[in-house]
């Protein structure tokens, strides 16, 4: 199993080049299952808030592993 969280600073959305890095990722590590979170981006401010989203899918991830 694979869980991908890209690294887009809750700047970026997930684009078609982490869904392919990940399922390269994926063949290399021999994963049957691939997760990849297209997490929100932060609201236009000038501080952002630290997202709880990455927490969530690791422990949804790890609860169906």
């Amino acid at each position: 199993m694979l869980l991908q969280l890209h690294g887009g600073g809750y700047i970026m959305a997930l684009t078609d080049m982490h869904r392919s890095l990940a399922v390269r990722q994926a063949v290399l590590m021999n994963a049957g299952d691939i997760y990849c979170v297209d997490y929100r981006t932060a609201p236009p401010t000038s501080i952002p808030r630290r997202s709880k989203m990455p927490c969530m899918h690791m422990r949804a991830f790890l609860r169906a592993g």
